[in-house]
């Protein structure tokens, strides 16, 4: 595997696929993204440019909240959340993460007066990070996107004014090049056929095709996410 400056070649690759693929139909299905790595590997920071350049608000990050009704309707709030510094991850919580990526309906008490109830219906894109990899129910590891984040070395260093005011600089830019993968990516919408599907199966999809635009090669994107033999890959993707 070749390392790149402060992570490898795959995970580069899997950042730029996630954050393409928010930026399209928001009623897909999309994994959620675990970044973890060592103190001092950009954890936080990832999730805050990501936050800004796709749903920005003044809070970039958030922690989990103490019960389901309140998790449900911060989800509601917003397109994009992510869950810093997570350490540990509830059944519950876990439970109610999967239901909203995949767009399952969610119910709370209307008041506390009455017996009404009040139905959430969503779809939204969710992330955290950790230390160490905090998903441990197979229902949720199904729904990840594993990022690894390597500790940065002291030389390459920067405070958080500068790193900010760098971002901000290339942030158009860094827009006008996502939207032109966009319009690739809607040109060619349908040339990726899996017959082998993973649990994410319209991410799966739609992902191979935007590591396609970005110039990787054909497989490269699928072999990670739905991993299998290079043959068993060849033998069932189809390109129409």
């Amino acid at each position: 595997m070749n390392k790149c400056i402060y992570d490898d070649c795959d995970n580069r690759m899997i950042a730029k696929v996630y954050l393409i693929s928010l930026f399209l139909l928001a009623d897909i299905p999309k994994p959620i993204m675990m970044s973890h790595g060592t103190h001092g590997s950009g954890k936080s920071i990832f999730q805050e440019f990501n936050k800004h350049i796709v749903d920005p608000s003044a809070a970039p990050t958030t922690a989990f909240p103490n019960n389901v009704a309140e998790l449900t309707q911060l989800l509601d709030h917003s397109y994009l959340t992510f869950f810093d510094n997570v350490s540990e991850i509830s059944t519950v919580t876990s439970d109610t993460l999967c239901r909203v990526v995949t767009g399952s309906g969610l119910v709370k008490r209307a008041l506390y007066s009455n017996d009404e109830d009040f139905i959430y219906n969503m779809t939204r894109a969710v992330g955290f990070n950790g230390i160490n990899i905090t998903a441990t129910r197979p229902d949720l590891l199904d729904r990840l996107l594993n990022l690894r984040l390597y500790s940065i070395d002291r030389r390459h260093r920067k405070r958080s004014k500068v790193l900010h005011q760098e971002f901000e600089v290339i942030l158009l830019n860094l827009l006008g090049y996502i939207f032109d993968i966009l319009v690739q990516i809607l040109s060619r919408i349908g040339e990726v056929r899996l017959q082998e599907l993973p649990r994410m199966a319209d991410f799966a999809e739609i992902g191979e095709l935007i590591a396609r635009c970005l110039g990787y090669k054909r497989g490269v994107f699928t072999s990670y996410f739905f991993p299998f033999s290079f043959q068993s890959y060849n033998s069932s993707i189809q390109t129409l």
